[in-house]
């Protein structure tokens, strides 16, 4: 993810006017020299662009991780690795004829990865493009040969062969006169050869799990010498009953998805929601470390300092062996990011601990809230959970907002030396006496925190029909599409695309155009349906086939959903389920905010308001007992005294 870079030396844009940054001063302000004047001055982060204001948008981003095939993605990452030593500021050109040398390739091939993937930051930028045709790097041979010369190298391979470019050569040259094919030359299979990663060839020749032992990243113990270099994720149900925005009834417990910093004990973001952690809630915690967080703050309602974001190259996600974290999805995007995810151990809660102390501190301070389930059946005793439950999943998200930035971040940390951990972050980025600082990451904004939110969004593959696409029998349509379906060759089996979509509403799909490089919405093709999610709608499809109808269409699914919605609102005050449900979706789509063309709730509006039949006293009486949270908060205990020191410490 290519963003905004304030390195001293870089060039950065205020309008279109050209800056050269001499260095960071705090997280909110740089210093810069005009290049023509010589004038040096302070301009806040927040009015910088990577690129001119008037720049039009360029054709050099990177194809999406999801959208490359599983061989392509491979020789992508072997590419990565081979140049990852040399993506560096001071490389010199001996650096670059030494590791070419070493690698068996030219030095020339070396700059010309450098260069693709310095362009964009994305490992994807590597990956080579088999379906254009003519050009440096591309594959000019018959598609059936090429399909022949790789099946070759498979059998090879899995055979546990040696890889003989002489052999494999002729057994590719009799098998193309044979289907009166011109056979490749032989640098051409030489060339095949190269394209596989080294892992590849391992996992073929001595297995899989030999492969994972040497390519895999190591779990265990690590030394964390600058901020950002280990991001610890982890999820847990809070000890505590939420209550929905209307009726202020109990819906059940919130879950968490948090992010930590290992180096400062920072925390890098987090996920509340009433659903169950998904690869689509971790994403939202992921996103939200990655941006920088004044907007979110300003939206909850808290003041104060939370300086911790960007996707630094080599995070170590180090997470639980939950399946949400090894679906191909999470994997597709922290490779293409060059985050380095390792799960710990399993049944060997040590490895994880930071995060694991964190979440314990999270929980022993919700213990105090009112509505706390406790954590142990013992400490509940007689209290009535339920009954004094009276904070909605928003407020929750306000008062864990609090706790971090005006109390977590400000309280000295044993496993730090005592220090707090925004400090501690803030010497890892500015330096101090003794160590340089890293600097500040890079902030990604604009199209590009458009594209890192879409691409944490679950895919789905579809093929086109003229200018539309059906998922789920719900037609989609954009004039976008009709060009890609002109594409196809008529009698060959066709495309299939992928698109994204956001879970809370489906009623857009999320389609990259690979020419364009960009994403573009495809709305329903019947604009008077409403939005859904994608619960609704498997309970629409469950609905129709408990009635035994197997050839429903987009017409039936939304008459379901009508009647379902009907049947919803008048349980909604009986059931916790549905007030559940209902307050999921009213929590997300404020979250989403702005960002994907939704308005926000506006800064300093009422924590919920009153509802019909709902006497004015006792309307009252609950608006006092959520304000008296956050204006009387209980003293923050030392995290040493409430967890003890975990075995890292």
């Amino acid at each position: 993810m290519k963003g905004l870079s304030l390195s001293k030396g870089n060039i950065v844009y205020k309008g279109d006017k050209k800056y050269e940054v001499i260095n960071a001063v705090s997280f909110k302000e740089v210093l810069l020299r005009d290049p023509e004047s010589g004038e040096t001055g302070l301009s806040p982060i927040i009015k910088l662009r990577a690129t001119p204001k008037s720049a039009p948008a360029g054709n050099d981003k990177a194809e999406p991780a999801e959208h490359i095939k599983e061989e392509h993605w491979e020789i992508a990452k072997w590419k990565y690795e081979i140049i990852k030593p040399l993506l560096k500021s001071d490389r010199t050109k001996a650096e670059v004829i030494a590791r070419a040398k070493a690698s068996g390739l030219s030095d020339v091939t070396l700059y010309d990865w450098i260069n693709k993937y310095e362009k964009t930051g994305q490992v994807s930028s590597l990956a080579p493009n088999y379906n254009q045709r003519g050009g440096k790097g591309t594959h000019k041979i018959d598609p059936a040969v090429d399909l022949i010369m790789a099946e070759t190298i498979q059998e090879y391979l899995t055979q546990g062969k040696r890889l003989r470019v002489k052999k494999i050569h002729e057994d590719v040259k009799v098998k193309c006169n044979n289907a009166k094919l011109k056979a490749p030359h032989k640098n051409t299979v030489q060339n095949r050869i190269d394209e596989l990663s080294k892992r590849v060839i391992m996992k073929n020749t001595v297995g899989a799990r030999k492969a994972r032992t040497v390519y895999d990243s190591i779990v265990g113990s690590f030394i964390v010498e600058h901020p950002l270099d280990v991001i610890e994720i982890d999820e847990t149900p809070l000890d505590l009953l939420l209550v929905d925005e209307l009726y202020r009834e109990c819906i059940g417990k919130a879950y968490a998805v948090v992010a930590e910093d290992v180096f400062s004990r920072s925390v890098y973001g987090f996920d509340f929601s009433v659903d169950h952690p998904s690869f689509f809630t971790v994403g939202q915690c992921i996103y939200m470390g990655a941006l920088q967080k004044q907007a979110f703050l300003k939206r909850v309602g808290v003041e104060g300092e939370w300086n911790i974001w960007g996707l630094t190259k080599n995070i170590i996600i180090y997470t639980d062996n939950a399946s949400w974290y090894r679906g191909k999805d999470l994997k597709r995007f922290c490779e293409e990011n060059n985050l380095d995810v390792q799960f710990r151990p399993r049944r060997q809660p040590k490895y994880g601990g930071h995060i694991e102390r964190f979440i314990g501190t999270l929980n022993d301070e919700v213990h105090a809230l009112p509505g706390t389930t406790f954590s142990n059946p013992k400490d509940k005793g007689e209290y009535d959970s339920e009954a004094k439950a009276c904070m909605t999943i928003k407020e929750t998200e306000k008062w864990a907002t609090e706790l971090i930035v005006n109390k977590y971040h400000k309280t000295p940390h044993s496993g730090i030396n005592y220090m707090m951990p925004y400090k501690k972050y803030e010497m890892g980025i500015f330096g101090d006496d003794t160590t340089p600082g890293t600097g500040l990451p890079e902030i990604i904004q604009g199209e590009e925190a458009r594209r890192l939110r879409i691409s944490l969004f679950p895919s789905i593959e579809r093929t086109i029909q003229r200018a539309n696409v059906v998922w789920e029998s719900i037609n989609y349509y954009s004039d976008v599409l009709r060009k890609y379906s002109e594409m196809e060759v008529p009698g060959k089996k066709k495309t299939k695309y992928i698109f994204k979509y956001n879970p809370y509403d489906i009623s857009i799909l999320y389609f990259y155009a690979p020419d364009l490089k960009e994403y573009f919405e495809i709305p329903y093709r019947n604009v008077a349906f409403p939005p859904i999610s994608i619960w609704d709608l498997r309970k629409a499809q469950k609905y129709l086939k408990d009635k035994n109808m197997k050839d429903y269409d987009e017409y039936d699914i939304f008459k379901a959903n009508a009647e379902m919605k009907k049947i919803e609102n008048e349980a909604v005050k009986k059931t916790k389920a549905a007030r559940r449900q209902h307050a999921g979706k009213q929590h997300h789509k404020e979250k989403m905010g702005k960002s994907m063309g939704q308005t926000c709730p506006s800064e300093g509006e009422p924590l919920h308001k009153a509802v019909k039949g709902e006497s004015e006293s006792t309307q009252k009486a609950v608006d006092k007992r959520v304000d008296d949270i956050f204006a009387n908060p209980k003293p923050f205990k030392d995290i040493e005294v409430i967890r003890g020191k975990s075995e890292e410490d």
